[in-house]
């Protein structure tokens, strides 16, 4: 079962953070796209663009197979899953459309929230 854990798992962990990085670098750069035409450009454009599909998926999705690599590492190796933790990668990946009609940085502190809150009822339920 180690094993398992250690090689299945961390193979989804690996590329969750991949997809994810992928995402937050290309939020990173619609956020920016604005300022790079013209400094005052982003007056304008203050919401920012939304994001397209492809980047929206790596984004979420990427989160999605960061917490499902998470889940089978935990129950690989400790043999329980709170359902809870299932509902936080389900919800990843069903904030995707929402992601995408967002504005790019709208949708980046979605994901953040979530993953905070993700963490934090981790951490309150850790004990019990």
């Amino acid at each position: 079962m180690a094993a398992d854990a250690y090689s299945q798992a961390h193979v989804l962990l690996i590329i969750g953070v991949i997809y994810l990085a992928v995402g937050i670098e290309q939020v990173l750069a619609h956020v920016a796209e604005p300022y790079a035409a013209e400094p005052n450009a982003g007056a304008d454009h203050a919401a920012g663009p939304s994001l397209s599909c492809p980047v929206a998926v790596a984004l979420y999705g990427g989160a999605a197979l960061y917490l499902a690599g998470r889940l089978l590492f935990l129950r690989l190796s400790a043999g329980a899953v709170r359902p809870a933790q299932i509902t936080f990668a389900a919800l990843a990946l069903l904030l995707t459309p929402l992601g995408r009609a967002l504005p790019a940085a709208a949708a980046l502190g979605v994901l953040a929230a979530l993953l905070v809150t993700a963490a934090g009822h981790e951490r309150l339920t850790r004990g019990r």
